[in-house]
This record gives structure tokens, C-alpha cells and sequence, in this order.
């Protein structure tokens, strides 16, 4: 992006305020040609574990979501971030992305040709498929979850039940592990919707 932009962007999102939450959302699901990196996605799963900066998160997640056809790019970014904080994030990601579901089940129909003619509202379609069988298999989500969290220890990054102190973190103060309700190895769980 070129700096004029840069600056526009910056000053723009201060006139209106924009948390830094906000800007690191909208900077992980911009209109660039490659998906979000795994450093902008570990940052904002981190954020899903502060009470100040979920809500932030969410409603920018869900804003995004409503973006028109010609902003398919922004649309599916914030599918795949949002699939990534379901089995990374905070347990109330999967929470509120269970509310939401109707929302994401819409984009089954999102439609958007290229200007060379091309369905990229193909990839939308088929990852808010995906999204929505898991959000119904609490099953698959316990086993996503515990599978991230095997890989966060092996490879020392977050994990889905890792809390984080300072301002008022959903597993409370202190650096903690707290079983999540997700990750949980008792499988008498409701499947139904």
C-alpha cells in the first residue's frame, strides 16, 4: 500500500476513532491478494481473551461479514479469521458465532462475478458452509480446539484455553491454564439445533 494511503487510512481511522482492536481486525481481513498471516490472527485470538477487546473483535467480525459483493476479499478474510478464533480464540467466540450462525449461513448464497468473469463468490459460499457444519458439531469443535492446543504447545503459540491477566481477561487474573468447556473430554454434548 502506498504511503498516501497509509496516511489516509491513519488519519481517517483517527477522526473516527478506530480502536487499535478495530484496525488490527480490518488490517488482518483487508483487500489485499493474500490471506490474513498467522501473526495478525494469533494477535486477534489473543485479543478474544480480553473483556475489553472481544466485543470489539466480534462486532467488527460481523460487520465485515455484511460487506457487499464487490468487497468478496473482506468477506472471506473474516471467514477464515473467524474459523481460526472458533478453534483458537476464546470459548466465546464459539459462543456468539453459534448466535450468529444465521448470519454466516447467508453467505451460502454470496454471489460475486470478477471482472474477468470468474465466481469468487465460490470461496465465500463454500467456507461459510464449512463454518456452519462446525459451529452445529460440538464434537468437532472439542477435537479442533484440543488439536490447536496441541499444536500451540508444540509450537509455542496461543492456545484456546490460555488466559491472559490485565484488564479483565475471561479466565481471570494470572497466566493460567483453565479447562474450557470446549476442551473439555466428556462427550455427552447436544447436537442439536
Amino acid at each position: 500500500m502506498s504511503s498516501f494511503k497509509e496516511m489516509r487510512k491513519g488519519l481517517r481511522d483517527a477522526v473516527l476513532q478506530v480502536s487499535e482492536t478495530e484496525r488490527a481486525v480490518k488490517q488482518c481481513t483487508n483487500n489485499d491478494k493474500w490471506g490474513p498471516t498467522a501473526t495478525e490472527m494469533k494477535a486477534i485470538a489473543r485479543m478474544t481473551m480480553s473483556y475489553s477487546d472481544f466485543p470489539l473483535v466480534m462486532s467488527t467480525i460481523w460487520k465485515r461479514l455484511e460487506e457487499p459483493g464487490k468487497h468478496w476479499r473482506h468477506v472471506y478474510k473474516t471467514l477464515l479469521l473467524l474459523e481460526y478464533l472458533i478453534k483458537n480464540g476464546s470459548e466465546q467466540v464459539v459462543t456468539e458465532a453459534k448466535v450468529h450462525r444465521l448470519q454466516i449461513r447467508t453467505l451460502n448464497e454470496f454471489q460475486h462475478i470478477d471482472e474477468d468473469g470468474k465466481d469468487v463468490g465460490l470461496s465465500v459460499r463454500e467456507r461459510s458452509k464449512q463454518i456452519v457444519a462446525l459451529l452445529k458439531d460440538d464434537k468437532r469443535i472439542k477435537a479442533e480446539r484440543k488439536k490447536a492446543q496441541k499444536n500451540a504447545d508444540k509450537y509455542g503459540g496461543i492456545s484456546s484455553d490460555e488466559h491472559f491477566s490485565g484488564g479483565g481477561s475471561y479466565g481471570g487474573g494470572g497466566h493460567s491454564k483453565k479447562k474450557s468447556t470446549w476442551d473439555d473430554d466428556d462427550d455427552d454434548d447436544d447436537d442439536s439445533d
